[in-house]
Parts: structure tokens; sequence; C-alpha cells
């Protein structure tokens, strides 16, 4: 059974933020309760691993089929396209990581208790947060 409970609203001070607030609030809100950016940066992180190892091959393919390279060109594209793969690699595994640990640590209740009437587990009755009694003794 449900009960509607009849109230009414106080009047909160009107106050006016400025753009720089609201920017700054938007921001924490996306970062702090969403894992959509964290998403979006580890799809970044395996394009970027994608297009390192594209670019290694590339360096390697023109090495093969041109004569007139530059010396030290393919070894040092070689080099850095292995290193970029390895750190965008590494940050979408961090940021998978992170996003997992966001999960865990929302604040968000899998349910609500809205009665207990008793507990094996409490000690002490008065940090109960739920009803002794039943609001609707039927």
């Amino acid at each position: 059974p449900s009960t509607t409970y009849q109230y009414s609203m106080l009047s909160e001070p009107k106050t006016t933020r400025t753009f720089y607030q609201g920017v700054r609030q938007t921001v924490r809100l996306l970062v702090f309760n969403s894992t959509k950016p964290l998403r979006w940066m580890t799809g970044l992180g395996i394009l970027g691993s994608f297009m390192a190892f594209v670019f290694a091959i590339y360096s390697l393919l023109i090495r093969f089929f041109k004569d007139n390279v530059i010396e030290g060109w393919t070894s040092t594209i070689l080099f850095m396209s292995v290193f970029f793969m390895l750190i965008f690699t590494i940050l979408a595994f961090l940021g998978e990581y992170i996003g997992r640990l966001l999960d865990d640590r929302s604040e968000q209740q899998d349910y609500n208790v809205n009665y207990e009437s008793s507990s094996s587990i409490m000690f002490q009755e008065e940090r109960i947060n739920v009803l002794s009694e039943s609001e609707n003794k039927t």
C-alpha cells in the first residue's frame, strides 16, 4: 500500500550562477557520476594504439619500396610507434580500471529497506534507519 503526504515547498533564496560556476558544476557531475568520459578516452586510446600500429607498418613499407629514405627514419618511426602503441594501450586499460572503480564506489543504493522488525546484526538500536513499527497496521 502507498500513502500520499501533503507538504508545502519552502522557497529557497534564488541564487544566480556565473558561467564559470555552471561549467564547473557540469564537469563535476559528468566526471564523478558517469563512466562515459572514461569510455570515450578508452576508445580514443584504442584508436591511437591502432593508428600507431598502422604508422609503424607504413614506415616499414616505405623503407622496402623506396630507395631514397633518410637513414634512421624507419627505425625512429618504428621505435616511436611501438612505444606510443604501448602507452595508448596502457591508458586504455587504466581508463577501464578507473571506470570499474567508479562504478563500485558509486553511492547509489541497490535497494531501500522499508521495514525491518528485527535484526540479528544490529547492536545499537538508535542507529537504525528503519521504522520500529509498520505505518499501516493491517
